[in-house]
């Protein structure tokens, strides 16, 4: 696990998650979200997605157990489907 980048600031937090994921190749479709008492958070992400991509879909849960230890107090875990066809 590695940061990407520093967020100075809570109001940044959404745009940048949002900026990353369309760089690491999000074009809508599902995505799935764990979060560590992150619900504002998470929130505010997925209205931003969807405001680019209505037709996205998302599973948002609460970590629990070893997921919890690594995202730890207000860390989300987010990992969505390219859209690639698979065999």
């Amino acid at each position: 696990m590695r940061s990407l980048s520093k967020c100075r600031g809570r109001k940044k937090l959404p745009g940048m998650l949002v900026d990353e994921v369309l760089r690491l190749g999000y074009k809508g479709g599902r995505m799935y979200i764990d979060h560590c008492f992150a619900d504002e958070l998470v929130d505010e992400f997925t209205n931003m997605i969807r405001d680019l991509y209505p037709e996205a879909e998302f599973s948002v849960v609460a970590t629990g157990g070893l997921c919890t230890y690594y995202a730890e107090r207000g860390g989300v875990i987010i990992g969505f489907e390219d859209g690639m066809a698979r065999p």
